[in-house]
């Protein structure tokens, strides 16, 4: 039981930090000024009509 709670504590501080992918992406990412570019990427990559905001 105490090896278990080990490496369950273990297991939380390792998710804390930053592995490499998390460091990849941050060097990867860039500010494109568009607000809306994740929900509305067919928008802006195909030229699709604009999607309604649902909430």
């Amino acid at each position: 039981m105490e090896e278990l709670k080990k490496q369950e504590k273990n297991n939380q501080e390792d998710s804390r930090l930053p592995d490499e992918w998390d460091l990849i992406i941050q060097e990867c990412q860039i500010d494109a000024g568009i607000t809306d570019l994740a929900y509305q990427h067919d928008h802006y990559l195909y030229g699709t009509p604009k999607r309604e905001v649902e909430y």
